[in-house]
């Protein structure tokens, strides 16, 4: 292509990068642009029209300052009246910054929808055609079409209506609603127009499915299709990795640029408006507490197929979008963990696509770990499944990135493992008071108070939920205790489940017999670290199951019949006489054994003696 049309459609999508009513005047020019250069056969020339496209999407739809002056009057007066040099480094005033927002218009957003119907429409068609078989494509088109609907797909994440779809239930009991935050961030999504969110999710599933079965090596193109998903699962406008690198870079400037004589936080004006934008961008982020509905159960099951793919970069990308997607809907980790489970057990699957369904059970760093969630119902499904490994025909210990991961996983389980709560109990008196605050006149409207029944049923779920965990963490330890009575379990995996059991001693529950006469067992084991484990182990046992000592104050000079000394004397003496051992006057008999007085401290007696 052209080297100077090149060069002028990168300054036409990079001046675009403007206030959204300019914009509108030039809308018919920008359209017929876009329709000669968005299927270019050159990918330099149709990416850049793919971001002249973006630009203007972004520039229509979102919410953002229109300046950044220093003095909110700006610099329109003519130099006889008003010298910008004297405001130079002024500071802004943070209770009047009288900051010009640029709010989608009417005009902008039908725009905006002009645009995607002009050229996202199209291309869900044709890639709807390419998935049903009626349509032949090459794999630079369908990296085209996907590049054009990933670039709407971001031009407009703000103005696109959330996924809907059918809530998952009975993932867990509750009494209590578990709705998901929405905050306003500036636009009301229109739902009387198309939800092209929706449609994109529904062509898209239909593609990948397609290129799994027909063209699993088109490696590009399923990159393109993670990326989209990401976007369609938690895209609001604004991307965490890119707020984040301008939060870093605001703090810098911030550092920087602080008027340290005067203090009080003497800002620039410019630099508050950009701290209030970085606000705002944080209100699209939000994203904690999402309903997980169908349509989202679907797309992250794609994308943990995606995760056990036999190319490892396509495993590595989709397995980053996979655990965003974890950590951002109520309880999915519950409905995707039998998923993964299921995946370890087959023995159909490849050593890649094994390997990628334990990264699944890893986790990255920072983010949601399969394997180790606060809840019994959690672990006591992955803890024994991750054992049962090394009875798998399917994993082999040859290859040292798979030994890799299994001491990853088990180096990460005993760093972050928590006791996990047998007995959740609430006190009487906090019940009264939350009695007593929605007999308020504060408490919301919509909030009708507790009956007694209520009440009542939710103690009663409080028990079964107690008598549950219970059961949970008895039948985790006879499992695990299970497959070491294995004989043809390797010695890695042996390991594994002794640390797994060393992690279920508790302070305020006795180990089960079984597993005590195991750890004495393993006192005696050949190997080196198990020894090591189990001498922790019983030490612990032991110090649970000491019996209290009864102990009672006593005096020293009554045992001794001797009278306190007026000097300080040093060493033996008739005082501390009865504390010292007497081969001629030792207990022989038991009630001589239970008379003989005992002091816990050794040093006590010979220097002086405590006060109490």
């Amino acid at each position: 292509l052209d080297k100077e049309l090149l060069w002028k459609l990168q300054l036409l999508s990079e001046i675009t990068r403007v206030d959204g009513e300019k914009l509108v005047f030039y809308k018919k020019e920008l359209v017929n642009t876009l329709q000669r250069t968005l299927h270019l056969t050159c990918k330099q020339g149709y990416t850049l029209a793919c971001n002249l496209l973006y630009h203007l999407l972004r520039s229509t739809t979102l919410t953002y300052p229109k300046e950044y002056c220093s003095v909110p009057d700006g610099f329109n007066k003519p130099l006889s009246q008003y010298f910008p040099i004297k405001d130079w480094g002024k500071p802004g005033n943070l209770w009047n910054l009288n900051i010009q927002w640029h709010v989608p218009s009417s005009e902008e957003i039908a725009f905006a929808y002009q645009l995607l119907n002009s050229f996202l429409q199209p291309e869900l068609n044709r890639l709807e055609r390419y998935a049903s078989g009626e349509l032949e494509l090459l794999r630079d088109d369908v990296q085209q079409s996907l590049s054009i609907v990933h670039n709407c797909l971001l031009g407009s994440g703000n103005l696109l209506p959330p996924l809907e779809g059918v809530k998952v239930t009975d993932l867990v009991p509750t009494l209590v609603p578990l709705k998901e935050t929405k905050l306003f961030t500036g636009i009301k999504p229109d739902y009387s127009k198309d939800n092209y969110r929706k449609s994109i999710a529904e062509v898209i599933r239909k593609v990948l499915h397609h290129m799994l079965d027909n063209s699993e090596d088109d490696t590009k193109s399923m990159f393109m299709i993670i990326k989209i998903i990401g976007d369609m699962l938690h895209f609001r406008g604004s991307h965490k990795q890119e707020f984040d690198s301008r939060w870093k870079s605001f703090s810098l400037v911030k550092r920087s640029m602080e008027d340290r004589l005067h203090g009080r936080k003497q800002h620039i004006r410019a630099l508050l408006i950009d701290r209030v934008m970085l606000q705002h961008e944080l209100r699209t982020l939000t994203v904690e507490g999402c309903e997980y509905k169908t349509v989202h159960q679907d797309l992250i099951r794609d994308l943990f197929h995606l995760s056990t793919s036999s190319y490892s970069q396509v495993r590595s990308k989709a397995q980053q979008t996979f655990f965003t997607a974890l950590g951002s809907y109520n309880f999915c980790c519950r409905d995707v963990i039998p998923l993964v489970l299921d995946f370890l057990k087959r023995k159909d699957i490849s050593q890649q696509q094994f390997k990628g369904a334990l990264y699944c059970l890893l986790g990255n760093t920072g983010g949601v770990c399969l394997a180790n969630l606060h809840d019994w119902d959690c672990i006591v499904q992955t803890w024994p499944a991750i054992v049962s490994c090394g009875l798998s025909k399917t994993m082999s210990l040859e290859k040292p990135s798979i030994v890799r991961l299994f001491d990853d996983l088990a180096e990460k389980i005993h760093r972050q493992y928590e006791t996990i709560g047998l007995d959740f109990k609430i006190p009487e008196r906090c019940v009264e008071q939350a009695i007593l605050l929605q007999q308020s006149r504060y408490r919301p409207a919509n909030l009708p108070p507790l009956t007694a029944e209520e009440l009542e049923m939710g103690l009663k779920r409080q028990q079964e939920k107690n008598a549950e965990a219970l059961k949970h963490y008895e039948t985790l330890i006879n499992f695990l205790l299970d497959l070491l009575d294995q004989r043809n379990l390797p010695w890695k995996f042996e390991h594994l489940a002794i640390g797994f059991l060393s992690l279920l001693l508790r302070d305020d529950l006795q180990l089960p017999n079984r597993a005590i006469t195991f750890f004495i067992q393993c006192l005696v084991h050949d190997a080196l670290v198990v020894r090591k484990m189990a001498i922790s182990a019983v030490a612990g046992i032991l110090k649970q199951l000491k019996r209290p000592h009864k102990k009672v104050a006593v005096d020293p000079y009554i045992i001794s019949g001797c009278r306190k000394p007026t000097s300080l004397t040093i060493g033996d003496r008739s005082d501390n006489q009865w504390l010292q051992y007497d081969s001629s006057c030792l207990p022989k008999t038991k009630e001589a054994w239970e008379n003989c007085p005992f002091v816990e401290k050794t040093h006590w007696g010979y220097y002086t003696w405590p006060r109490k």
